[in-house]
């Protein structure tokens, strides 16, 4: 069901960004959708891909019969001594036929072409995985700031009801001064964290609605536990092998090389003969020099051999093989750098996933800790920057917890961008472990989740 609602929201995306801007709540998915329907750059990038194409359909037009026909009408005026003037007016059409027979040098370019075509698929797809990359940033980015101003909220209620609970106890008698000024610093820290989160929040939704061209609220939240998307241990280095020969950077590298490569061969066949079939057809007149109509047919068959350059070719050669190095030696950094991405990123998913469960349990210890400290100090056994201190530790804890939850489910898009397997059902799998938002929201329970 998640993977129909994504391609229905991504067929509506292009009717729905031609409408009138509205606030309408969306999930991933939909973001998703409205973003590849709206991004001028994934547009470009289609144009670009259909430019490349067409690239093997030219070259071989360099290999097919050419053949060029026209007309034309010429006035004449032959003046000759001691004989009177002639004037007469040509008319004429002519037909060309030229066939190449061998020609090693564009059928290296037709090979050639196959590669334009190539890199411009691969150029199309790694900018598709970018958007999936960076939509999903934006997104996960807007959740974690408006898990940050919700936290924020939340600890500016917590230290607020305890300043309540002290001026009580101050009117009683039971609490001092600097307890009461302790309670309202930290209110009006607090406030501050909330003004700050609240920008955040504003920003980040900004920087959706610059992806999709439209006002955006959230539809769907990061749960407060998440399954560990952990990989086996002994899978790690498939994974890094796979990236150094499979991720976007390294595919462009690889067509770099075959490029070099093929550029040196078309050096190489201008030292071969270029043999041809020519013909024309000229009736009618178009004969110059003759007053009467005459009709000239020729066929030719040509073979043209490179004898002397000023070792043009030689030089020609020098440098396409200095750039068979060069691509060589890009392609061999590109694959070193596409398997120190993964593992950096098999190191963030690990490490994440390993936090996230840790400070689960961290999370549980400061509320116990701060419910425990609430009871001392109401015995008297506790101050009141003790619980003030449990407060903060406990929603430092909540805001560490929430930002590995974000950071383990990048660093599994980023793992699966580095071996270029990012695809719409990876985007389907992670909107599948976010919630409902509002579960009275109807635009959010439409599909099934």
């Amino acid at each position: 069901m998640r993977m129909k609602r994504f391609w229905i929201a991504t067929m509506l995306a292009v009717g729905a960004n031609c409408a009138a801007p509205t606030v309408r709540a969306a999930d991933l998915a939909t973001v998703m959708a409205e973003a590849i329907a709206y991004d001028a750059g994934y547009a470009a990038a289609r144009a670009a891909a259909e430019i490349g194409r067409e690239a093997v359909p030219r070259a071989r037009a360099a290999l097919l019969p050419r053949i060029d026909a026209g007309w034309g009408r010429a006035y004449n005026q032959v003046e000759t001594e001691d004989f009177p003037a002639v004037r007469y007016w040509q008319n004429g059409w002519s037909v060309g036929l030229t066939q190449p027979v061998f020609d090693w040098g564009r059928w290296m370019a037709y090979r050639q072409a196959s590669l334009a075509e190539a890199r411009a698929e691969v150029e199309l797809a790694r900018f598709r995985q970018d958007l999936l990359l960076r939509v999903s940033r934006a997104y996960f980015g807007y959740l974690a700031a408006d898990d940050e101003a919700a936290r924020a909220t939340g600890y500016l209620k917590a230290v607020t009801e305890q300043r309540t609970l002290i001026e009580r106890r101050r009117a009683g008698g039971e609490a001092t001064v600097v307890d009461a000024r302790e309670a309202q610093a930290q209110v009006i820290a607090a406030q501050l964290m909330q003004a700050n989160a609240r920008t955040a929040q504003q920003a980040s939704r900004r920087a959706i609605e610059t992806l999709i061209g439209r006002p955006f609220v959230a539809c769907s939240r990061l749960p407060a536990v998440i399954a560990p998307m952990r990989r086996a241990p002994d899978a790690d280095e498939r994974w890094i092998d796979r990236a150094g020969t499979k991720s976007y950077p390294v595919q462009l590298a690889e067509i770099e090389v075959s490029n070099a490569q093929y550029e040196t061969r078309k050096v190489r066949a201008q030292q071969y003969p270029v043999v041809a079939v020519t013909g024309s057809h000229s009736p009618a007149g178009s004969a110059s020099g003759y007053a009467r109509p005459t009709t000239t047919t020729t066929a030719m068959l040509t073979v043209t051999l490179p004898v002397f350059a000023g070792g043009e070719m030689q030089a020609s050669l020098r440098a396409a093989l200095a750039s068979e190095d060069k691509f060589n030696s890009a392609l061999h950094s590109a694959a070193r750098q596409a398997s120190a991405d993964a593992r950096e990123s098999l190191r963030k998913l690990h490490w994440a996933g390993e936090q996230h469960a840790l400070l689960g349990q961290l999370v549980q210890s400061r509320e116990d800790t701060l419910a425990a400290t609430r009871i001392g100090y109401t015995a008297g056994s506790r101050a009141n920057l003790d619980v003030l201190r449990a407060l903060d530790a406990l929603y430092l804890a909540r805001q560490e917890q929430l930002r590995a939850s974000y950071d383990m489910l990048l660093a599994f898009l980023q793992l699966k961008a580095d071996v270029a397997a990012l695809s719409f059902d990876d985007i389907a799998h992670v909107d599948n472990l976010l919630v409902n938002r509002d579960p009275s929201n109807s635009e959010c329970n439409a599909s099934e989740r």
